[in-house]
């Protein structure tokens, strides 16, 4: 499914002049592995957004922001939104690679487009399958990746393990 087909009007928001990293993680330098401002951004919203539902805010994880940040970095490189590209291992792989081998909950959303973090959240919030994973109390630990392909095209990905 092309890419222009899963976005919705909304996705052309303003953008924030937020850095953003490469879509290269090693491109990234040293602390490729540290959230970016805008990663924090996204987490902060999302942990908002958990409080007013009772949840407890989910813990900032330097590996699964690593997890994260890889896969939004191939979904760039292949310019494709997906759970799983061409060669990647599944998300329990990924995640059990990150650290995180016998986690009992896990899940994944992602976006793509020229967004703000705040922007991206009521996307997922708006979506029932992405609003009950992201506000399910089970969860207590995520990553953030966001990755930017060109001028205004952002890929995003947080990754959530129990």
């Amino acid at each position: 499914m092309r890419l222009a087909a899963l976005l919705p009007t909304a996705l052309a928001a303003a953008l924030l002049l937020v850095p953003t990293l490469p879509a290269h993680p090693a491109d990234a330098g040293p602390s490729a592995t540290a959230a970016s401002p805008l990663e924090q951004r996204l987490a902060a919203h999302v942990n908002r957004a958990r409080s007013r539902q009772g949840c407890r805010p989910l813990k900032h994880q330097a590996a699964l922001h690593g997890s994260a940040r890889a896969h939004s970095a191939l979904m760039a490189r292949h310019r494709r939104l997906s759970h799983q590209l061409p060669g990647e291992a599944a998300l329990g792989t990924r995640l059990a690679n990150a650290g995180y081998p016998g986690s009992r909950r896990m899940g994944e959303v992602i976006a793509a487009g020229p967004m703000s973090a705040q922007r991206t959240l009521r996307m997922w919030l708006g979506s029932p399958p992405h609003r009950r994973l992201l506000l399910d109390c089970r969860f207590r630990l995520l990553g953030v990746g966001v990755v930017e392909s060109g001028p205004g095209q952002r890929w995003w990905t947080i990754d959530l393990v129990r």
